[in-house]
């Protein structure tokens, strides 16, 4: 693959990662206005249905930051290569 190609790509998938960071912060919306009340979990859990509840919210909170580091690097990535050619 050619430096401009390369560009081409790391430009998709910045944009592709940003979006996927987008839909995971929409799940965490979603899980953090759950009426807790409402919720069950099954007879084997140890834990309460606000306890799961909280821990997707918080786990999805932490996977949408990862990706957002991703993107960073993406973007690092992208800015850098838009700075090479290869004479063709």
């Amino acid at each position: 693959m050619r430096p401009q190609e390369l560009y081409a790509q790391v430009g998709m998938t910045h944009e592709a990662l940003s979006g996927i960071v987008d839909q995971v912060r929409q799940l965490v919306a979603a899980a953090e206005v759950w009426d807790r009340r409402a919720l069950t979990v099954d007879d084997s859990s140890v834990i309460t249905p606000a306890e799961a509840a909280d821990a997707v919210a918080e786990e999805l909170r932490a996977c949408a930051d990862a990706l957002d580091f991703a993107v960073g690097h993406a973007e690092a990535a992208w800015s850098a290569a838009s700075r090479i050619g290869d004479g063709g």
